[in-house]
């Protein structure tokens, strides 16, 4: 997926960011970019439609820009 398309389809997301971020993983230094979705006041099960509605909306971009 382009790099815009996906910033374009989180930015639509209600409370989502990507962040990029450093972290330690057996003893090197990595760079990981995460897609961070809040939610206040939800509960645990809110939680999850919220995350499946993220990755569906993302598995859409990606077909999408392979059928291109």
């Amino acid at each position: 997926m382009q790099p815009d398309k996906f910033l374009s389809a989180v930015s639509r997301m209600n409370g989502a960011q990507v962040l990029t971020k450093a972290v330690k993983a057996g003893g090197r230094e990595k760079t990981v970019t995460v897609l961070l979705i809040r939610q206040r006041r939800k509960t645990p099960e809110d939680m999850f439609v919220t995350a499946k509605e993220a990755v569906e909306k993302l598995l859409s971009c990606v077909k999408n820009e392979e059928a291109v």
